[in-house]
């Protein structure tokens, strides 16, 4: 029985002292940077991010006449924005594992669809994003209006970018309704495909993939 109990506490020293600051993270893993006294920082593992991910093909594009378009030789497939009245919409769900504190993201992938490599390097992409709050038993929404804005430069066509914006304001147990739009006014590039969105926040409690 003794050489067992010896067997464990040895093992788990191995595990301990076998972990360095070097070694990666999983990638479902975020980190918040601490200040110290002395002025300097450093990231600490805080937790996971709960996600909540869709093919922009799975988005309901209501009547706004965003283009469904089908995956091929260079393009992921989604929904073409070209026009800033044409949106998609998406909706999700902050469990009551969320950590209480932290903002969630909201990440979109796209590709630029046109040939902008006669473009400027500083050229952008900027979508906007409503967000309706609700709680149960709440009668009305808390509404607010984001934007994101990514540098795409002297992009190609189907280059793929990725933006993020962040959702702050959250609420364990509400659910979330999102629209999404690109800004063409703003834009200097002003037509895109939607291939992916995905909403996610932080946890401390890791889940079950199913």
């Amino acid at each position: 029985m003794k050489i067992k109990l010896l067997g464990c506490l040895l093992a788990m020293t191995i595990v301990v002292t076998g972990c360095t600051a070097n070694d990666p993270l999983p990638d479902d893993f975020y980190v918040t940077n601490l200040i110290l006294v002395t002025g300097g920082s450093f990231e600490r593992t805080d937790g996971y991010w709960h996600e909540y991910n869709m093919p922009a093909l799975e988005l309901n594009p209501g009547g706004s006449g965003a283009t469904l378009i089908e995956p091929n030789a260079s393009s992921l497939g989604g929904y073409r924005l070209d026009a800033i009245n044409e949106t998609l919409y998406f909706t999700s769900h902050v469990e009551e594992d969320w950590d209480g504190v932290d903002d969630g993201n909201f990440e979109i992938a796209f590709e630029v669809n046109v040939d902008n490599t006669g473009g400027l390097v500083t050229d952008t992409v900027k979508f906007q994003l409503e967000v309706w709050h609700k709680l149960p038993t709440e009668l009305t929404n808390t509404v607010f209006s984001l934007e994101g804005n990514t540098v795409v430069g002297q992009s190609d066509q189907h280059e793929l970018f990725e933006q993020e914006i962040i959702v702050g304001n959250l609420r364990a147990g509400e659910v979330i309704s999102f629209r999404l739009n690109l800004n063409t006014i703003m834009s200097q590039v002003d037509n895109v495909i939607v291939n992916y969105v995905e909403f996610k926040y932080p946890t401390l409690t890791p889940a079950n993939e199913r």
